[in-house]
């Protein structure tokens, strides 16, 4: 049977931080902790805990080499923590877990491969929340259904998140970012579409209803 996982509840809002004299905006969020996280280790539905007990204990896994799919590109937060911990994997299992890097489409290419390989433990997929919640609301068709086809099994330490202005922009905060905003051309660039970071980008810009370019 196929494990069901709700989609969490999220409540968003933009105010001036409490525990500060300025007026920068901060983002509070109230949201499921797998959503926030930016790295969900997450497997095909039917997973070695779905397998028969019989079949579990005629096979120690992994006995074979483990792929590892990471739907980014080499060099990112969610890459370099997956080499860690597949690093990790391999020492204590005596076994490889290879890490390949199948990017494109805000990470779903890679998410959708995964999806779609033998639900048999040995393709993992190392994301982050993108794939797997919010690409559920940004496109009509995915190609995989996050609920059905991914069990997570393991939550990884999350990053922050770091808005950075061009030196020439007279802006020390996102309350003053926002006020240059509203009388000059501006755009809030992420590391992918439908990413967090997008995605507060867009909270940004119709909260304080901006003419912003969020990509």
């Amino acid at each position: 049977m196929e494990r069901q996982h709700p989609a969490p509840k999220e409540k968003t809002m933009l105010a001036d931080h409490p525990s500060t004299t300025d007026t920068s905006i901060s983002v509070e969020t109230s949201v499921d902790t797998a959503r926030r996280s930016l790295l969900l280790g997450s497997v095909a539905a039917a997973t070695l805990s779905t397998l028969p007990a019989a079949a579990r204990a005629q096979t120690a896994w992994p006995s074979r080499p483990v792929r590892v799919i990471v739907p980014f590109p080499p060099g990112g937060l969610t890459d370099a923590y997956a080499r860690m911990y597949c690093e990790h994997l391999s020492r204590k299992f005596g076994q490889a877990f290879n890490i390949e890097n199948k990017t494109g489409a805000g990470g779903t290419l890679g998410a959708g491969e995964v999806a779609k390989a033998a639900p048999d433990g040995y393709t993992l997929l190392i994301t982050t929340s993108g794939p797997v919640w919010q690409a559920k609301v940004l496109y009509k068709k995915l190609g995989y259904m996050p609920v059905k086809d991914f069990d997570p099994i393991a939550l990884f330490p999350s990053g922050a998140l770091l808005v950075a202005v061009n030196a020439n922009v007279p802006a020390k905060n996102l309350r003053e970012l926002a006020a240059y905003a509203r009388t000059n051309p501006a755009a809030w660039g992420t590391y992918g579409a439908g990413s967090w970071a997008h995605m507060l980008g867009d909270v940004v810009h119709k909260s304080e209803k901006l003419k912003m370019v969020v990509a």
